[in-house]
């Protein structure tokens, strides 16, 4: 969740009990937390994590040879 407390991803965990998130949204500057949801139960919130906006870099320039 964002710091807004938006939705930004969400995953199964594997029988190893971990789990990988990967946003269905840019991510948001700010704090980002995760829940955990079993049999309809919810746990509390994890202690915030600050994300950083992620700064796409420059596509270098193509080569042509022939």
């Amino acid at each position: 969740f964002d710091k807004d407390g938006n939705k930004i991803g969400e995953a199964t965990a594997g029988a190893d009990g971990k789990a990988k998130i990967t946003p269905t949204v840019d991510i948001p500057e700010g704090n980002v937390t995760a829940k955990a949801t079993k049999d309809g139960q919810t746990s509390e919130a994890s202690a915030p994590k600050e994300a950083t906006a992620a700064t796409p870099t420059t596509p270098t320039q193509p080569e042509i040879t022939t």
